[in-house]
């Protein structure tokens, strides 16, 4: 494993050096996943108005360093529906994209002949447009573009408005051979206000309320704020970006989420750095703050104002209860070419200064994540990733004590391999091999898919799943079978999922176990912008029965 690892670092390090290529598209469209929905389809809070198209392709950044592939399928106002390359991805909600526009998208179509009025065009008729897009063009001389003088409206000019989204969501669970049963709700809204003090600036709040009931009978509710941040510049009008409030670090997601303050300018050739300083809420269901201070700093390099080429490196600083904490060194690079193979990769780099002591180097590779991916033209692909992770000997989030010795060894190395290939214009083959290794075992999977268009309905897809795995202390392999339908009134979807499981080291009456799981679920648009769906989970596993049912339920504005 360390030797494949080193070879794929190397042929990224090689690669990052190379020039990227230029094309036409040149303007960047940012989003953020809205709702995620299963093989991996994903709504966004960009849509017609942000002139996406069916068929773009996106990219889907989450905050672990990767980066996910895909494509627009569904277009509505201000939202769309993206497919994922690979179909068991699922980005949190939240997890920030971005999507590479032509220009010309974006420019106004003029009919050249109906732009030359004439003695019988009915202009007194006409509707007048409103006040910011009245512009006499009195400089405009024959020749000439039609929008030469027409200057675009400054962010602080712009009409006061608010987009977002509010979700709820529930699930219970029954096991009626124990006679006990859990439940949550969840219920939240992720809303902007754009321009709301006529500077320009944009105030997100994005938060929920949880409450849940486990098997013992425990009650536990939280108030989760995951956002409630002002966002000052950042445009072309303004190359310098101020975050106020709590928010997710812009230029490095990696670094976390911050209650504080982050400064970051954009030069001319596309360059970015930054810095901020504030505190790390813990990362659980309470967020609590004000336990960790942080200071960090980042710089990015681009090789061209398409960004096809990218390093970024940062540094951040941690103290916990204001005693020094960790020292964590960041570098992330993209290479994606117009053409031929994608490189990508984030490594987290801990500096020990000698009062750690469960570490004994002074620098360790603590977590990366390294990814080689090819598109064709055809629709086929290949991701080849490398993921390896350790635990930093920190002050910060230690809920319960661990051995040095484990800090010091314990390790989690994983190679993963997905590939796609259509057959003809219904037909997809799937398939996903990994391999793992940690500081005692080693095992691997293997899973092969089919999917099928109008395979049993003419506006449907069945899909076939066969899989395997072995580790040291159980092996399995199993089928799905899934079969469903879309329409622009409907989605349901009905999936038969059965396994084989055999542990080592248990009684015979405890080794072998057959389970069986069927899962179903329906999802409904509705008019004024309400999403609707519902599932239900039955799961047979070694003679015990378990049942769920779910719903959840959006309005998007």
């Amino acid at each position: 494993m360390t030797s494949i690892f080193r070879v794929l670092a190397a042929t990224c390090i090689v690669a990052a050096a190379l020039p990227g290529q230029q094309d036409e598209t040149g303007i960047l469209v940012m989003f953020r996943v809205t709702s995620v929905q299963p093989r991996g389809r994903l709504v966004i809070d960009r849509g017609e108005t942000d002139k996406l198209e069916e068929g773009d392709s996106v990219v889907v950044l989450p905050r672990d360093g990767g980066r996910l592939s895909g494509r627009v399928t569904r277009i509505e106002a201000r939202t769309a529906v993206v497919e994922l390359d690979d179909k068991n991805a699922a980005p949190p909600v939240g997890t920030r994209g971005e999507v590479w526009l032509p220009k010309l998208r974006f420019a106004r179509r003029a009919d050249p002949e109906r732009a030359r009025p004439t003695a019988d065009d009915p202009v007194q008729n006409e509707p007048r447009p409103p006040a910011e897009w009245q512009n006499p063009d009195e400089e405009w001389k024959p020749g000439m573009p039609l929008l030469t003088r027409v200057r675009p409206v400054r962010p602080e000019n712009r009409t006061w408005s608010m987009t977002g989204r509010a979700f709820a969501s529930s699930q219970l669970s029954h096991v009626p051979h124990a006679g006990s049963h859990n439940s949550w709700f969840r219920s939240g809204a992720d809303v902007t206000f754009q321009n709301p003090f006529h500077n320009g600036g944009d105030l997100r709040v994005d938060g929920e309320l949880n409450y849940k009931t486990s098997y013992s009978e425990d009650r536990a509710s939280d108030l989760l704020v995951r956002r409630a941040a002002y966002t000052l510049g950042g445009t072309r009008y303004a190359r310098d970006r101020f975050d106020f409030g709590r928010f997710l670090q812009h230029d490095l997601s990696e670094f976390g989420v911050m209650d504080g303050v982050a400064w970051s300018r954009r030069r001319e050739n596309g360059h970015r750095f930054g810095a901020s300083l504030g505190f790390l809420p813990e990362p659980n269901d309470d967020f609590r703050s004000f336990k960790d201070f942080q200071l960090s700093a980042h710089y990015q390099w681009v090789a061209d104002e398409y960004e096809r080429v990218s390093l970024t490196g940062g540094f951040q600083k941690t103290f916990h209860y204001g005693k020094a904490d960790r020292d964590l060194l960041l570098a992330r690079f993209s290479v994606t070419p117009e053409e031929g193979w994608e490189f990508y990769g984030t490594t987290w780099i801990d500096l020990y200064t000698g009062n750690d002591p469960a570490k004994k180097h002074f620098i360790e590779l603590t977590q990366a994540l390294l990814v080689a991916a090819r598109r064709y033209d055809d629709g086929s692909g290949l991701d080849i990733s490398l993921w390896h992770q350790m635990f930093p000997d920190v002050l910060a989030n230690v809920k319960r004590y661990m051995p040095p010795n484990r800090i010091a060894s314990d390790r989690h190395d994983r190679l993963t391999v997905n590939a796609w290939l259509p057959r003809g214009d219904d037909t997809m083959l799937r398939g996903t091999a990994v391999l793992w290794n940690d500081e005692d075992e080693s095992g691997g999977s293997l899973e092969f898919g089919i999917d099928k268009q109008r395979l049993l309905f003419d506006d449907g897809s069945t899909g076939f799943v066969f899989y395997a795995a072995d580790a040291a202390f159980e092996s399995a392999f199993g089928a799905l079978v899934r079969t469903g339908r879309r329409t622009d009134a409907s989605r349901w979807e009905v999936s038969y999922d059965f396994g084989y499981h055999h542990r080592v080291g248990f009684p015979a009456d405890f080794a072998d176990i057959f389970q069986h799981r069927l899962f179903g679920e329906y999802e409904m648009p509705m008019d004024g912008g309400w999403d609707l769906r519902g599932w239900a989970d039955t799961n047979l596993f070694d003679g015990d029965v378990s049942i769920a049912v779910g719903f959840w339920i959006q309005k998007r504005f």
